[in-house]
């Protein structure tokens, strides 16, 4: 799994307050990359403990949405630099 997804995706989740919940697929979803899969890879933990999601759930305010873009912005940026020949003769 590339780094820069990893970094992401705990930029994202320090941002949850504690006391609340997010899935994995909010994660991914906010950040319009990768799945719960790749996201849960990234989890600690035995997986044994229960959340109730519906409840413990974080919806992240305004502030916070501005944050996760300029997050999800950063990773599409330095994905795509990887992504692009180093041949001299691509445009």
């Amino acid at each position: 799994m590339r780094i820069e997804y990893v970094e992401a995706v705990l930029a994202v989740v320090e941002l949850v307050p504690s006391g609340t919940a997010v899935a994995y697929g909010d994660v991914a979803e906010l950040l319009g990359s990768g799945g719960p899969r790749q996201v849960g890879y990234l989890s600690a933990g035995d997986g044994r403990w229960r959340v109730d999601l519906a409840a413990a759930r974080w919806t992240p305010g305004e502030d916070k949405l501005d944050r996760i873009d300029a997050i999800a912005e950063q990773l599409e940026r330095r994905l795509h630099r990887l992504s692009v020949a180093d041949d001299g003769m691509s445009v």
